[in-house]
């Protein structure tokens, strides 16, 4: 939650590409040249080094909390983020999810959401008197190790968990307006049980806010796309996980230099065909030979 969105400037600073053509080519891309790959779906070239900014190494603590209800846990996560803490991780889940996943129950199977924190050693002291002011319940607390890690249950890695315990649900995947509980609110008073609450928090823009990966029960595309419309017209941005084009997924638009990259890295559309609309647009119109090289 501290660094913002992949294609955020500044989290991708350089990359080593190989082009797609009979006779590849390394080339390597830094800032600016870097960017219409990054985040591309594998659209427009292979990547096959990276070079990403580092962060000083820290002793960070996973915690599992059992909250009263996702309202508490939303004033208990903001007051968390907010605070002048080193934290890493910030999720949140309803009591429905807590039910489908059986890892966020913990070894108390308290009733309730649940809350899953990866924060700093010395911030711990400070985090268990929030805990307590918001008679949050610590259920386990553990060093953040790479087997097991408690990240695993984060993200998109909690709708896997919940679709193996039963395939009826998908999801939505959202960027939240500042304050979000009106959101919450509407959507739950639409939905019903056939809404099931995931928030994450990130930073956009260099701001401090939540998104959304919710569960959905899935009745057809019509109340799909009702249900998307409705959550547009409450101020959220919507990063559609139901289409298949980069484009429609979340850029929104078609993004030319992504397109241009395509053209120079992989002339003949090999990879991840169909992926990028801006492409098929292209190619629909007939447009003719490959500008210039980017990058060197």
């Amino acid at each position: 939650m501290g660094w913002g969105f992949l294609r955020d400037p500044g989290n991708v600073l350089g990359m080593e590409i190989v082009t797609v053509e009979p006779q590849p080519r390394r080339h390597q891309l830094m800032g600016a040249a870097a960017a219409p790959l990054n985040h591309a779906y594998g659209t427009n070239g292979i990547i096959v080094t990276l070079t990403m900014p580092t962060a000083p190494l820290r002793r960070w603590q996973e915690l599992l909390v059992a909250v009263p209800g996702l309202e508490q846990g939303l004033d208990l996560a903001d007051q968390l983020r907010r605070a002048a803490l080193p934290i890493k991780e910030l999720s949140l889940y309803d009591q429905r999810i807590v039910a489908l996943v059986r890892p966020l129950g913990g070894a108390a199977h308290s009733g309730g959401g649940r809350l899953i924190a990866v924060v700093a050693m010395e911030a711990m002291e400070t985090v268990k008197t929030h805990l307590r002011r918001h008679k949050a319940q610590l259920l386990a607390q553990r060093p953040q190790t790479v087997a097991g890690s408690l990240r695993e249950l984060t993200w998109n890695h909690t709708t896997l968990h919940a679709r193996a315990a039963d395939p009826a649900w998908t999801y939505l995947q959202l960027l939240l307006p500042p304050e979000p509980a009106a959101v919450l609110q509407a959507l739950n008073r639409q939905q019903g049980d056939g809404m099931a609450w995931h928030l994450e928090a990130v930073r956009s823009g260099g701001e401090s806010r939540w998104a959304a990966l919710p569960l959905l029960r899935w009745n057809g595309a019509a109340p799909l796309a009702a249900v998307m419309e409705t959550a547009r017209n409450l101020g959220c941005t919507l990063f559609n996980p139901h289409v298949i084009t980069v484009e429609d997924g979340g850029v929104g638009v078609v993004d030319g230099d992504q397109v241009q990259a395509k053209q120079a890295y992989d002339p003949a559309g090999l990879l991840n065909p169909g992926k990028l609309r801006g492409w098929l647009e292209r190619e629909a119109s007939g447009q003719g030979a490959a500008g210039p090289l980017m990058g060197g």
